[in-house]
């Protein structure tokens, strides 16, 4: 090709869960003379080039990105201690303890012939905090090849390549969601993501490197006066997740500066909150960061934290509310199936708040299908599992200080 040779940078081991997906990065060294467009025209296609294969459930998906890299290992003192009764991931993707978050060996990680203890906090997703003061980030790492979409229906959203999610668009998958404080400000963590999954060779292949998709969404918070966070805290939370750390509940990550029942003119708690719960034979996980306008209610439809019938809602604090959650799945969706989960997910902020989708918020939901599960899998179920799932993220959030099981 005129002087253009293409290598391989990368070959990614096996997954765990009995999935093989082995991919490769592919990267252009270039002459110093630069790169014709009929040089780009000639490798373009073989990236691009949609090779489209069915999906048992939505709608047709592309085969996974080339390109995504294992985490590298953390150093031994980092490591979660060895737990000889976690539950750990089966020969098809799912835990073997009640759908909790697994303790999992990854084949073929650098280390040893065993590979590393690693944690997968929600299904086969890393999950990792940024607790700054009074705010933070929240990160969600899906496995390769994991497909999205997503519903805004807050009123005043702040969110980062939400159209990208559209059922329409090209791109169907995505590496990373990271939910921060510091509103429109906080989206910026997003970049330290971008950085780090580009050194890793991770992403959207293109003639000219890979383009990690990082999706973003920002709850208000008081870092809007102090300093939001950025980049370097949404490096730091990534790390966390694949450090192993243990994912926390209550007021940490994107959840440190939330609070609830402001159309009431108080300062109810807020946070972060997650729940698994089992789907047939998939499961679905829900980690939701509440700063909601609302109250948050009991499962009998009360306010959580008390009161009576609001007759003249308070609207001092109009501008400062968001929910925003993430969805996932283990079964294999397509792109508009997952659009019909991130319904469901609002589904469960209407159950669990009190008023939902107000104009001063910016709720919005993501919903990942990692697809290590095919058989069986029944997308109304999963539907009406995930708005029972994110209503129980949503009270977790302000009633739970604690870590999920095997964290």
């Amino acid at each position: 090709m005129h002087g253009e040779t293409l290598r391989s940078v990368h070959e990614q081991p096996p997954l765990s869960g009995g999935h093989d997906r082995r991919n490769h990065a592919i990267s252009l060294d270039r002459p110093n003379s630069g790169t014709t467009e009929r040089q780009i025209g000639a490798v373009f296609p073989r990236f691009l080039l949609p090779q489209l294969t069915r999906t048992p459930i939505g709608s047709w998906s592309r085969p996974a990105r080339l390109g995504h890299q294992f985490p590298e290992p953390a150093p031994p003192s980092r490591e979660p201690a060895g737990d000889p009764g976690a539950p750990r991931a089966g020969p098809d993707g799912l835990s073997t303890a009640d759908a909790a978050p697994a303790a999992v060996v990854t084949p073929g990680c650098p280390g040893g012939p065993g590979g590393y203890l690693r944690r997968m906090q929600l299904l086969s997703s890393w999950a990792g905090h940024w607790t700054g003061t009074g705010t933070g980030v929240t990160v969600i790492l899906p496995p390769p090849g994991t497909i999205a979409s997503g519903e805004v229906r807050g009123g005043a959203p702040a969110t980062r390549e939400f159209a990208l999610l559209e059922p329409t668009r090209l791109i169907d998958r995505v590496d990373a969601v990271v939910l921060s404080g510091g509103s429109a400000y906080g989206l910026s963590a997003a970049d330290g993501l971008m950085t780090l999954l580009r050194e890793r060779g991770t992403g959207f292949e293109t003639p000219l490197g890979v383009v990690p998709i990082v999706v973003g969404m920002s709850i208000f918070d008081s870092s809007v006066r102090t300093g939001p966070p950025g980049a370097d805290a949404g490096r730091a939370a990534a790390l966390a997740a694949w450090s192993g750390a243990a994912f926390e509940s209550g007021p940490v990550g994107a959840g440190t500066g939330a609070t609830t029942g402001k159309w009431r003119n108080r300062l109810d708690p807020g946070g972060v909150g997650w729940a698994v719960r089992p789907a047939g034979p998939a499961s679905v996980a829900a980690v939701a960061v509440v700063n909601a306008w609302g109250d948050v209610l009991t499962e009998d439809g009360k306010p959580l934290f008390g009161g009576d019938a609001v007759t003249e809602p308070a609207v001092a604090f109009g501008m400062t509310n968001t929910t925003v959650a993430v969805v996932l799945t283990d079964a294999r969706l397509g792109k508009d199936a997952c659009f019909l989960l991130a319904q469901s997910g609002h589904a469960g902020f209407a159950r669990a708040i009190h008023p939902a989708h107000s104009r001063f918020d910016g709720d919005a939901v993501v919903a990942l299908a990692t697809g290590e599960v095919t058989r069986g899998v029944s997308l109304e179920l999963i539907r009406a599992v995930a708005a029972e799932t994110t209503a129980e993220a949503i009270r977790a959030a302000v009633t739970r200080r604690d870590s999920p099981p095997g964290g």
